[in-house]
């Protein structure tokens, strides 16, 4: 008759070599980064792709965290909330312990509802919508500003600024064109009539009839907080319908020379975007050189973040001195991590303290500037 050992002497016998349940020594930790690699918002996906790549190459340099080498798993999820939510469950299964994504709201907000399930750490660089944050997830962060700070900053400038007394507003009915529109709403403060409200699909590239809309209110400026693969194809057909009207945008359209400049043209001209000024950052040189140096390109706007929240996840491990979630999210809660961005620590909703994030810039001469600078 053949005996066995125990359970607990079994579990102790293999627990250096698999951690019966906890982690496994010298295996590589797992770390996932998700966004839309492929599809109309890929240079968005490469932005959090390339910068997260560079800082585990960083730090795998310098001997990984916990003495283990980072693993890096990339998902792609389209820019489609039902993908997101696929994509976040085979992190799950893959055994990742902390995530650098997603790019868009609505692909962040139920990716993270599975991997705050789960005890997963979710950094994201670039979702704005507050409902990321004030569902109060202890493992749920964001290194980009909110919807409330984008839109208030985006309406202080066309009241107070261009001093507006009409104007467009539409949305593509998305977490984040609709949360950053509502907010731009709100930030007028009644002070500047909205004469045209619409919404339309995020597929949506006919925009005409609502270009029409436009032309006949005689507004003072336009809004549309969309993403770049949607504006331009809405500024071309506002060209073609003769409007000259300055729209107004976000982040979706800031930095994508290629993407959106270029593709409008000379319709581009006196566009104005909200984003934070990088350049500004102690950091920021450095990285856009070693960037360069790595991937013989300039970064994208969303790279330095994307670099910014897995060095920050990092060290939160290694502050940590543990893979496990919750540990993990109490040691970024309580740390202050100097990042290419600047210093980043968070408050108890996990989103940045003390940030006047949002400065106005406008395309001029076919580059993205700041409003004012000569």
């Amino acid at each position: 008759m053949r005996t066995r050992a125990p359970a607990f002497l079994s579990c102790l016998a293999l627990s250096f070599a698999a951690g019966c349940g906890g982690e496994e020594a010298g295996a590589p930790v797992k770390i996932g980064v998700a966004g839309p690699i492929t599809g109309g918002q890929a240079k968005n996906g490469r932005d959090l792709k390339e910068g997260t790549t560079l800082a585990v190459e960083d730090w795998n340099a310098k001997g990984g965290v916990l003495g283990r080498k980072i693993e890096l798993l990339v998902k792609d999820d389209e820019a489609s909330d039902k993908n997101a939510t696929t994509v976040a469950q085979a992190m799950v299964d893959a055994g990742v312990v902390g995530v650098v994504g997603h790019f868009n709201s609505g692909c962040t907000i139920p990716a993270s509802e599975k991997y705050h399930e789960a005890g997963i750490v979710t950094i994201t660089p670039a979702s704005t919508n507050v409902f990321v944050t004030d569902r109060n997830y202890p493992d749920v962060f964001r290194v980009a500003g909110r919807d409330d700070q984008q839109g208030t900053a985006a309406a202080r400038f066309v009241r107070d600024v261009l001093k507006a007394k009409r104007v467009a507003v539409f949305d593509n009915r998305t977490a984040y064109g609709k949360g950053l529109a509502d907010e731009f709403v709100k930030g007028l403060e009644g002070k500047v009539e909205v004469a045209v409200r619409e919404g339309f699909d995020e597929t949506e590239r006919n925009f005409r009839p609502f270009l029409t809309k436009l032309k006949e209110a005689n507004v003072d400026v336009w809004y549309f907080p969309g993403i770049y693969e949607q504006a331009a194809p809405m500024m071309i057909q506002a060209s073609q319908l003769g409007i000259t009207t300055p729209m107004m945008s976000g982040d979706g359209v800031h930095g994508y020379d290629v993407d959106f400049i270029a593709k409008v043209g000379a319709g581009a001209e006196g566009t104005f975007t909200t984003f934070p000024d990088t350049t500004k950052a102690p950091g920021y040189a450095d990285f856009v050189k070693r960037y360069r140096e790595r991937f013989k390109a300039d970064p994208g706007p969303y790279a330095i973040y994307s670099y910014a929240a897995a060095g920050i996840l990092f060290e939160g491990i290694a502050k940590a001195g543990s893979t496990e979630g919750p540990k993990v999210a109490a040691a970024i809660h309580a740390g202050a991590f100097d990042t290419p961005v600047g210093r980043i620590e968070f408050d108890a909703k996990g989103d940045v303290k003390a940030l006047d994030y949002y400065a106005i810039w406008v395309i001029r001469d076919g580059k993205h500037v700041l409003h004012g600078s000569k």
